[in-house]
Parts: C-alpha cells; structure tokens; sequence
C-alpha cells in the first residue's frame, strides 16, 4: 500500500512510550484494524530487541557483582533523602482500538517507617502529562519549618523515566529524572527518583472488545527519592583540584553532544546544555564546548550564565579526562582562563569540574545502519559542573 494512501485513510501520531523509553505508534483515528498491526508488528520487535539489551545488561551486572539496583541508581553526587510507599493505588484504563489506554492514576503516599501517616500523593493525568515520558507528579506535605519558610503547606515535583526494568504482569522498576519543581520544601532539591519493587497496575490482558470502556487496577510502589549533593563526589586523583580552592556553586545540565564520523571512528564536534541548580529546577544559563583548534587537545569550554547578573566562564582542559563509566561521558577538570561579568561567586573561580555524567557518547554501530564518512549523531547526556574559587 502506497505511503500517501494510508496517510489519507489513518491519521499517525509518533509519541515516546509510556514507561520503556521507546517509541510506540498512537493512532487517532477509527482505523484500529490496521493500527493494530501496525503497532503489533513493532511491539514484536521491540520487545526481541529490548530482550536481548536486557539479557546482555544482566549478563554484565552479574560479572560486575552488581544487581538491578546498582543500574537503576542515579549517577555519583546524588544521595538518597526520604522512602515513601503507596496506599490505595489504582491506574485508570479506557478502551481504544481494543487495547488498554493508561489515563489517569493515583495513589497515597506513606512513609516507610510510619505507615500510619499520609505524608503526600501522587497522581498521573493523560490530559495534564499529555507527554508521555513524563510520569505524574508527587505531592509531599511540608513540616512546619518548611512551611513557614516557603509559605506553602506542599512542595511537588514531576519526572520522566530514563531507565526502566520490566516486571512480568506488572509495572516496571524504574529511575527517573525530575523535569520540574514546585514550591520549596521537602521536594526541593530532589533530582532523581526510584520506582521499586512494583506490583499490579496493569491489566490481566492487554486487549478489550468494548470502546470506552473504564478499568481499574490497584497497584502498589515504593519511591525512593534523591537529593543533589551539596557537596562534589570523589573523584580521581589526576582530576583533584588544588587543596587552596574550594566549591563555590554547582550547576546542573542536560544537552546534547554532536559526533561526526570520519570514515574510522567518532569525533565530538559540538556540545550544548541548558544549565539549571537541579534537574527541573532554575534555569541559569547555557554550556557549550567550541571544536578544538590547531593544536589544542580538548576544545575550549565555555559556561554562559543569565542569573542573576550574567557572566561568562571560559576553561580549557590541561589534563586527560578520566571515564568512569563505559556508558557516559568521561570527567574532566578545565582550568579557567577567562570570565567576564560580575557574579560574587564565580568572579574568582579557578577551575570547573565536569562530573556525574550520564550518556553522551556515540555507539559504536550507527543508528541508521551502516556507518559512512560525514555522518552526523546526536547523543543526549546529563552532569554536573562544580566550580571552585
């Protein structure tokens, strides 16, 4: 069937998938016959490809003496703050296309040591999350310090999954990145949170025969929630900053690397990130690498800062970066060479660190097949940028 024939009998949406991180097809119109075949022909190869990544990440783990919870953590400079734990859970389904469609959820949230006591909610909208790697939002109630401090009885935060585990019959174990604050308090600096050891919420079968029809699923959870450090992790020798400087601020930020091929292997040509205090917090600035020069070996680093009176940072790196993970980008300390504006705090910096990587590099096989000379590939990544003055 020719493209522009179906194009005029079904209307295709692409959105990413609710809970894995794929993608998977939403269907808008009432062509559900071939929708179905559609999207079972890609969930058929999904999950052959999602279990083979599964086994292969299992298989390193068990020869790393790790388990799914050391996968599922955030990265080094994150430190877990409080536990909480489901009451009266239940997801929403509606019918469409004879499939069940999550739209809404809801839940009670109870400390892990006092299960008496409702210390917050957490709640799932199809129509306020219309994006659907985003995956609710989790109310805590503030105490009375916090309350009076921020003049609000609550503080929220929203996240999207960035790693996930799927449980059989149930949702999966999941980390996920928080996209955005709301009042202070108790959430406040929370960056990533953890859903874990998950059961129900997920219907017996993934098929209906009834269009509209509503499904309740009870479900249970438990949330672990983490805090950005104040304080910069350990890091390796050769990137230990003089003792006669110390941390002045750090940054939270999320970008994209841009990697050319050049017939052999990945280049790094560009780099890009929005700078905030945490994930979801403050916007305060841009990051960017400009492409090495003749005889320079890493490139020149620049940080742009908006808030509160706008500065420029730039460093250039003066030793090898040192990678602590196969999968993220490597950190690196630059020495400062210049800045501009009138910020107290970095006026007097004298060296930034690029720590707490997640993601960024390029895989060794290209996205579309076969690799060719000129080829482009965007890598998204996360870190934190520690300054010292």
């Amino acid at each position: 069937m020719r493209a522009n024939h179906i194009e005029q009998r079904v209307l295709i949406r692409i959105l990413p998938s609710q809970d894995l991180g794929g993608r998977s097809l939403v269907f808008e119109e009432s062509k559900c016959e071939l929708a179905m075949q559609i999207q079972g022909i890609m969930k058929r190869g999904s999950l052959m490809l999602l279990g083979l990544l599964q086994a292969a990440l299992v298989l390193s783990l068990i020869q790393h003496g790790h388990g799914w919870d050391e996968y599922l953590k955030p990265p080094a400079g994150n430190s877990p703050h409080m536990r909480v734990k489901t009451s009266n859970g239940h997801h929403s389904y509606k019918c469409s296309c004879e499939k069940w469609e999550l739209t809404a959820a809801s839940a009670d949230l109870l400390s892990t040591v006092d299960s008496k006591t409702i210390i917050g909610a957490y709640s799932f909208s199809r129509n306020s999350n219309s994006n659907s790697k985003h995956q609710g939002t989790w109310t805590l109630f503030n105490n009375p310090a916090d309350a009076i401090e921020s003049g609000a009885r609550v503080s929220a935060v929203t996240a999207k999954v960035i790693l996930s585990y799927p449980i059989p019959g149930g949702l999966s174990e999941a980390l996920l990145q928080v996209t955005s604050h709301h009042f202070e308090g108790q959430s406040g600096l929370v960056s990533y949170i953890q859903r874990l050891k998950p059961q129900g919420g997920v219907p017996m079968t993934s098929s209906c025969q009834r269009p509209h029809e509503v499904l309740k699923v009870p479900f249970y959870a438990e949330y672990q929630f983490w805090r950005q450090d104040v304080v910069p992790p350990s890091v390796p020798y050769s990137l230990v900053v003089p003792s006669s400087v110390k941390p002045v601020q750090s940054l939270f930020g999320e970008g994209e690397v841009l990697y050319l091929f050049n017939g052999e292997s990945w280049e790094q040509r560009y780099a890009f990130a929005k700078l905030y205090d945490v994930p979801g917090g403050k916007k305060l600035g841009s990051y960017y690498i400009k492409a090495r020069g003749a005889g320079e070996s890493y490139g020149t680093h620049f940080w742009d800062l908006s808030n509160p009176n706008g500065v420029q940072v730039v460093g250039r790196v003066t030793m090898p970066p040192v990678s602590v993970s196969n999968s993220s980008l490597p950190w690196l300390t630059t020495t400062i060479t210049a800045h501009t504006g009138s910020n107290s705090l970095l006026k007097n910096a004298k060296a930034v660190q690029m720590l707490s990587t997640r993601g960024g590099l390029p895989n060794k096989k290209s996205p579309r097949g076969k690799l060719s000379r000129g080829q482009l590939w965007r890598v998204p990544f996360t870190a934190v940028f520690w300054f010292y003055g």
